[in-house]
């Protein structure tokens, strides 16, 4: 992920950096800072995957429901941290009450 500046040149600006390693909290302002250092940073364009998160919130709402996990779709938005993570419950659609 890291670019050094000879590589630079080779690297699309168009690009959208997906970043999935751990720790993502510290990883994405990281590549976003080497980003800004090569003058390419695009804040739409630098983003922190984790499934980690919506794994855990669909077991969280299977086994409060009874239900199968593999029937469950939690989305997950904001951080990677338990403070700043949002497990969206008003939009999962396949459970009841």
């Amino acid at each position: 992920m890291f670019i050094s500046y000879p590589q630079q040149p080779r690297c699309s600006h168009q690009a959208v950096i997906l970043i999935i390693t751990n720790p993502v909290n510290s990883t994405v302002p990281i590549a976003a800072e080497t980003l800004k250092i090569l003058g390419v940073y695009d804040p739409k364009k630098v983003i922190g995957v984790t499934s980690l998160d919506i794994v855990r919130a669909n077991t969280f709402v299977a086994e409060a429901k009874g239900l199968d996990v593999k029937d469950v779709d939690v989305p997950v938005i904001g951080g990677h941290a338990g403070a700043t993570i949002l497990p969206l419950l008003s939009q999962v659609h396949s459970i009841e009450g």
